[in-house]
C-alpha cells in the first residue's frame, strides 16, 4: 500500500464527500438520506486516512465500526467508547 498516496487520495474524496454533503443540507428538498450518506462517506474516508497515516492495513470495508476497530487495535485509541446517550426527540 503506498501510505501518503492513499491518504492523500481519501482526504480528497472526503473533501469531496463533504463538499456534496454541505451543498445539499443547503437545500430543503434533498432527502436526507443522501445527506446522511454523504456524511458516512466523509467519515468513513477520513477513518481509512488515518488508518493510511499510522501505515495500519485493513479489510476493504464500510462498515465505520470495523475502521474504529482497526484504529483502536492499532494504539490509536486507549478507550473505546463508542455508545451515545442521544435523546429521541433530537
Amino acid at each position: 500500500m503506498k501510505w501518503d498516496e492513499d491518504k492523500n487520495r481519501l482526504l480528497g474524496k472526503a473533501a469531496e464527500d463533504e463538499t456534496a454533503m454541505t451543498i445539499l443540507m443547503a437545500d430543503t428538498k434533498a432527502p436526507d438520506d443522501t445527506i446522511g450518506f454523504h456524511a458516512q462517506q466523509t467519515v468513513e474516508k477520513l477513518l481509512k486516512a488515518l488508518l493510511c497515516h499510522r501505515h495500519v492495513d485493513f479489510q476493504r470495508t464500510h462498515d465505520l465500526a470495523a475502521l474504529l476497530d482497526a484504529l483502536t487495535d492499532s494504539g490509536l485509541f486507549t478507550k473505546t467508547t463508542r455508545e451515545f446517550d442521544i435523546p429521541d426527540n433530537q
